[in-house]
C-alpha cells in the first residue's frame, strides 16, 4: 500500500514540475518578446538620429538648403543626394508603421508624421513623393501618403524663418 502513496506523491510531483517548467518558459519567452521590441525600437530612433547626423555634414546641409531655397536650381547629382534622403525616411516611416503592426510602437500616424513634416515639408519633396509614390505592395503606404500630402510644402521654410525671426 505503501509503494501506491510513493507512485501518486511521485506522479503529483511530476505533474508540479512540468507545469512549473511550462510557466518558466513561458515567462521567458514574454521577456525575450519585450527585449526584442525594445531592441526594434531602439533600432528605429538610431536609424533616424543617423539620417539626422547625416544633414550636419556641410555638403549635405548645403545641398538640403538649396533644395528648400531654390529646388528649380538642384543639379542632378544633388537631386540624386536628397531623393537618396528621402527615398531613406520614407523607408524609414514604414519600418515604424510596421512595428505599430508588431505592436513595438503604438500609432503609426503620429510617428511617420513627425518624421515626414521634417522632410516632406518641402516643394521639392511633395513633388518628389507625386513623382515616386506609386501603388506597391505595402501595406502603410495609404497611410504614409497621407501623411505627406496633407503637410504644407512651405513647412521647413517657415520653420527656419520663424527660427531666424527669434533670434
Amino acid at each position: 500500500m505503501r509503494s501506491i502513496g510513493w507512485k501518486d506523491f511521485a506522479e503529483f510531483v511530476g505533474i508540479i514540475a512540468i507545469v512549473a517548467s511550462l510557466l518558466f518558459v513561458g515567462l521567458q519567452l514574454q521577456q525575450d518578446r519585450q527585449l526584442a521590441r525594445a531592441e526594434l525600437g531602439s533600432d528605429a530612433n538610431e536609424f533616424m538620429g543617423t539620417v539626422d547626423l547625416a544633414m550636419s555634414d556641410p555638403e549635405v546641409g548645403r545641398v538640403w538648403a538649396k533644395m528648400l531655397d531654390s529646388p528649380q536650381d538642384l543639379s542632378l547629382a544633388e537631386m540624386v543626394q536628397v531623393d537618396g534622403i528621402l527615398r531613406s525616411v520614407y523607408v524609414m516611416m514604414l519600418r515604424e508603421c510596421y512595428l505599430v503592426a508588431m505592436e513595438v510602437f503604438s500609432e503609426c500616424q503620429s510617428l511617420s508624421g513627425v518624421v515626414a513634416k521634417n522632410y516632406f515639408s518641402n516643394k521639392y519633396a511633395q513633388t518628389w513623393w507625386r513623382h515616386s509614390n506609386k501603388p506597391s505592395d505595402y501595406n502603410f503606404d495609404d497611410v504614409i501618403n497621407e501623411i505627406i500630402t496633407s503637410l504644407d510644402a512651405s513647412g521647413n521654410i517657415s520653420f527656419h524663418e520663424r527660427v531666424k525671426s527669434d533670434l
